[in-house]
């Protein structure tokens, strides 16, 4: 009898001290803990067995797809996994991904031994290098993903690398918008939304609903962080942008010097006429503005037919005024009336520079037949004998 005795206190003695061995066994190796948003998967002999989640307001269904519901758990984040070893956490050995911090840069992760798994949207990265534009200028983009989990089997069990397969689903579609646009257009052209179109498309192709049915990554926006061309076109764009800028300035200066030019000797040459015809600037100003409205392309000529004095004495008027030919559009002062007439002062200077009469007809050559000769000789003799006039009145 006092063996038995003896014997059963060993025995009890023994299950007092194997007690919290069996409670560490059954609490730690047979469960697990989860935090508030992440999930762990369970496999038996090293298959798949089921997903565990600490989402509130979300539970699995028979294919481990996570949908709304609701599961009550006494003691809170621990989960029952299985007697081990027959039942064990699932570990992934390595894990690469790319996210998109708050400045919008891209930072490249990885992560080892991860078994705790994601179950929060999170915004990924991903990067298309030398993608060529229309006009074959390449183009570095990044783009910030959002997407979360909804299948964490399909993802890390039957997806080798989710994060990869996730990035060569949708790298080809945004190098594909790139090639449709000019980067000028891209960043310029409000109505040009390569993150919209990229989106549209991958919806269209039903992309969206693939990663999302057959890898578990339910993506829901898409955006682009950043774009720019190739550093090399950055270099000549400058380049060629400051050779532009100079260009203009220049031409413009030219434009400044030859519309004050122009009104400055229209200005004396107005002056001059109105001294001889005994008409005001303005009235002359006036009536050739109406002449050439009536007419534009003979306009000019007709308006000097009507003062012969002025037509016969046209070469003097170009002597005087240092071989620019005439355009009575600008004020006495030399200043331009307005930007119009100022205007139409350089087209006409123009158009009359060629060395040709009032008329358009081109000066007799040298050596022409009598008949020229002797009306060359009557007109400079008209021309002279006006100039002598005008000294005698002062007007020259």
């Amino acid at each position: 009898m006092e063996t038995l005795v003896f014997v059963l206190k060993i025995v009890l003695s023994c299950v007092v001290a194997l007690v919290p061995l069996v409670a560490a066994y059954l609490f730690f190796l047979c469960g697990t803990f989860l935090e508030e948003g992440t999930g762990k998967l369970v496999l038996k002999l090293g298959a798949y067995c089921k997903t565990l989640v600490a989402k509130t307001g979300f539970t699995v269904d028979a294919a481990g797809t996570i949908v709304q519901g609701f599961e009550r758990h006494l003691l809170g984040g621990w989960r029952w996994v299985g007697f081990w070893p027959i039942y064990r956490v699932f570990r992934k050995k390595m894990f690469r991904w790319t996210k998109t911090k708050s400045d919008g840069t891209l930072e490249e992760k990885e992560d080892q031994n991860v078994e705790k798994l994601l179950l929060r949207f999170y915004v990924y990265g991903m990067k298309s290098e030398n993608a060529e534009d229309k006009n074959l200028v390449p183009v570095n983009s990044s783009w910030s993903i959002t997407a979360w989990t909804k299948n964490l089997k399909n993802a890390w069990l039957d997806t080798e690398d989710w994060f990869g397969a996730f990035r060569s689903r949708i790298l080809p579609y945004i190098r594909h918008h790139v090639s449709l646009h000019t980067y000028q257009d891209i960043i310029a052209k409000d109505d040009v939304r390569l993150d919209k179109e990229v989106w549209d498309t991958l919806k269209k192709e039903n992309i969206i609903d693939e990663l999302r049915n057959r890898h578990g990554i339910d993506v829901v926006a898409i955006e682009c962080v950043d774009i720019s061309p190739d550093e090399r076109f950055r270099v000549d764009t400058l380049k060629k942008w400051e050779a532009e800028r100079e260009a203009e300035a220049e031409l413009v200066k030219q434009k400044i010097g030859a519309m004050s030019f122009a009104a400055e000797t229209s200005g004396r040459e107005i002056s001059m006429i109105s001294q001889w015809l005994g008409i005001s600037v303005d009235k002359l100003q006036e009536e050739l503005r109406a002449t050439i409205a009536a007419d534009s392309a003979n306009g000019f000529e007709n308006w000097l037919k009507k003062y012969p004095v002025v037509s016969k004495n046209w070469n003097l008027i170009q002597q005087k005024q240092l071989g620019v030919r005439p355009n009575l559009f600008g004020n006495a002062d030399g200043s331009p009336l307005d930007p119009v007439l100022a205007g139409i002062a350089a087209l006409i200077s123009l158009a009359k520079s060629s060395g040709a009469g009032p008329t358009g007809t081109p000066p007799t050559a040298p050596g022409g037949n009598p008949a020229d000769k002797e009306e060359k000789k009557r007109k400079d003799l008209t021309t002279a004998e006006a100039e002598d006039a005008l000294k005698k009145k002062g007007v020259i």
